[in-house]
C-alpha cells in the first residue's frame, strides 16, 4: 500500500480522508491569493500629493494632484536622497482650518507629500511653501480649489 491510501474491506483503494480535504482547499487558497493580490495591486484609493520642486536654493513648481493609490504602495514607498533643504508647508483653507508641517534633508529635484487620504472637503485652499537652507531662502504660493 502506498502512503496516504487506505484499502477497505472489499479491496478498493480510496484516499484518506486528509488528502482528499487537503485537495480541495488548494482551489480556494490559489482564489483566495489571486483576489487578495488583485486588490493590493489595482488603485482605487484616492490620495492628495503636493509635488514641490526645488532648484539650487529656490523653489521652481508647486503643484497639487489627486490620483488613486493601491494597497500595497505605503510598503514600499520610494525612499528620497538625504539634501540638505528644509521646508515647511502651511495650508490654510477659507474655512479657516489649517495645518503646518515641516520637512527637513530635502533634495534638490521633485519631492511629494501626501496631504491627505481622499480628496480634501469642498473650499478654497492657499498653499505655502517656504524654502531655508540654514536661513530662509524661497517661497512658494498656489491657490487651489475643491
Amino acid at each position: 500500500m502506498e502512503g496516504g491510501e487506505l484499502e477497505d474491506r472489499k479491496g478498493s483503494r480510496q484516499l484518506s480522508r486528509y488528502r482528499r480535504t487537503r485537495s480541495n482547499w488548494l482551489p480556494l487558497l490559489l482564489i483566495a491569493i489571486f483576489v487578495v493580490t488583485i486588490i493590493m495591486i489595482v488603485p482605487v484609493f484616492p490620495v492628495t500629493q503636493i509635488h514641490i520642486q526645488i532648484d539650487t536654493d529656490y523653489i521652481q513648481n508647486v503643484w497639487v494632484e489627486t490620483s488613486n493609490r493601491n494597497l500595497i504602495s505605503p510598503f514600499f514607498s520610494p525612499s528620497n536622497p538625504l539634501g540638505a533643504y528644509t521646508i515647511n508647508v502651511s495650508i490654510v483653507s477659507t474655512v479657516g482650518i489649517s495645518k503646518n508641517f515641516s520637512i527637513q534633508n530635502v533634495p534638490i529635484g521633485e519631492y511629494t507629500i501626501v496631504w491627505q487620504s481622499g480628496t480634501p472637503a469642498n473650499g478654497s485652499y492657499t498653499i505655502k511653501v517656504d524654502l531655508y537652507r540654514i536661513v530662509f531662502k524661497n517661497s512658494f504660493s498656489i491657490h487651489v480649489s475643491y
